[in-house]
């Protein structure tokens, strides 16, 4: 993100330079358009469209290209909030609600919702940058402590209007189906944590999400509403969908209890989706937000590029997932390691996600002296050789390297690399103390 605009055109694991005055490039799916009357609030852009009740402040449809007549059903807005308290269900009323100036790629409808003893919950609208997903930013304010429990927790019920046969979900490595089907007890104090009788909660169908949860009409190459979240990762599963649960106070935690949150929600409905595309749509998502965006003022000087990547991965069903020099100097003792015969040997963990073989091709920028596949511990599998490659992005002239191998269906491979280009470069004493002494002098 950008104070005017989004930079797209960032190569991965690398950086652009951006002037500030230079025009920002036009958004890909287009500018969204707000249109307002009495009744109802209108975010639209190209055939992804969500109106919103504006007395309620809750989300009645949403439509796209792949749910033209929408994905929730009659009687079923999206966006309520609940949790329980003083043994009392406590539903949270918009008090106020406000908008931005004008349409444009930052285009949001905000309603402010109340509880009692004070509780507020900010509900942002917006759209995702890149995707056609239904944004939802909520900022909890002294929100008064829940009855403890799960049962209890802070809540928003994701409802579409076809019940959920089946639900895919993801965790580390790897996405899969998850029935949640069952109640599971969870045990709590009743007052010391160590030393107090405990109870019992039946958590009503739990399930976790890393990062998404997709609920799908048929099976998993028919339509859906794909569910990314930020980091709530607790669900449970209902007749109709799932309820995200969002805050909670939990006994073991005993008297502390944060009254402040904040989460994001990204709905997508859509049509066929593979494993991949929706690791990836979530992975853009989070990484995207301005929550988690920074970025460097740059000062000029120096003879970098003004655009770069580190890599680049050739596989339509394979993600990168980690890159990192290893400094573990333990790693060159190992048997076989590495690391013995690296001067800075660098980690690139890639993820096969479709359940199907993939030939890969990996290519980094600059020489690259060695490369092998290993194993966790940094142990040689099998040595690669690098071969020359044109730059995929970054300044034409600059010379790259490709790896080419295989990977298993659903494997995770473990790529190091000793990258010339990534080597540490160790400062000059002296020249770092003249560099101190003037800055001290400026002061």
């Amino acid at each position: 993100m950008h104070d005017h605009g989004v930079v797209r055109s960032v190569p991965a694991f690398g950086y652009r330079v951006v002037d500030p005055y230079d025009e920002i490039e036009e958004p890909r799916l287009g500018r969204i358009e707000m249109r307002e009357d009495d009744a109802e609030l209108t975010l639209a852009r190209g055939n992804f469209e969500v109106r919103i009740d504006r007395k309620s402040g809750l989300v009645s449809q949403i439509f796209s290209r792949d749910w033209p007549d929408g994905i929730l059903g009659a009687g079923k807005p999206l966006g309520g909030l609940d949790m329980r308290r003083n043994r009392a269900l406590e539903r949270f009323e918009t008090v106020n609600e406000s908008s931005t100036e004008n349409s444009g790629e930052f285009a949001e409808f905000v309603f402010l919702r109340e509880g009692r003893a004070g509780s507020r919950i900010r509900v942002t609208y917006s759209m995702s940058m890149l995707h056609d997903a239904l944004w939802i930013r909520l900022q909890g304010e002294n929100v008064a402590r829940p009855d403890p429990g799960l049962a209890s927790a802070l809540g928003l019920a994701i409802r579409p209007g076809f019940k959920p046969t089946k639900l895919l979900h993801d965790h580390p490595y790897g996405t899969s189906e998850v029935e949640a089907e069952r109640n599971r007890p969870r045990k709590y104090p009743t007052g010391d944590a160590w030393s107090s009788p405990q109870v019992l909660e039946d958590v009503v169908r739990p399930f976790t999400a890393a990062s998404f949860v997709d609920l799908l009409e048929t099976d998993a190459s028919g339509r859906g509403l794909l569910v990314v979240h930020d980091g709530c990762q607790q669900f449970q599963r209902d007749a109709h969908g799932v309820r995200a649960l969002l805050h909670s106070y939990d006994l073991w935690d005993e008297d502390h209890y944060d009254n402040v949150f904040d989460a994001e929600l990204w709905l997508a409905p859509h049509g066929t989706l593979s494993p991949t595309e929706r690791m990836r749509i979530a992975m853009e998502n989070n990484l995207g937000s301005p929550r988690f965006e920074s970025f460097a003022s740059a000062l000029g000087g120096g003879d970098l590029p003004n655009t770069l990547g580190a890599l680049e991965v050739d596989a339509p069903n394979v993600l990168c997932t980690a890159f990192h020099r290893d400094r573990s100097a333990a790693a060159a003792l190992l048997e076989n390691s590495f690391a013995a015969g690296a001067l800075d040997p660098h980690v690139i963990r890639l993820v096969e996600f479709d359940g199907k073989p993939a030939e890969v091709t990996l290519r980094l920028p600059g020489p690259i002296a060695s490369a092998a596949r290993t194993d966790l511990l940094g142990g040689v599998l099998e040595r690669l050789t690098p071969r020359a490659a044109p730059a995929p992005f970054g300044p034409a002239q600059l010379p790259w390297s490709a790896l080419r191998f295989s990977m298993r269906p659903h494997e995770i491979a473990t790529i190091q690399v000793d990258l010339e280009f990534g080597r540490h470069q160790p400062l000059d004493p002296a020249k770092a103390r003249l560099a101190w002494a003037a800055a001290n002098r400026r002061r």
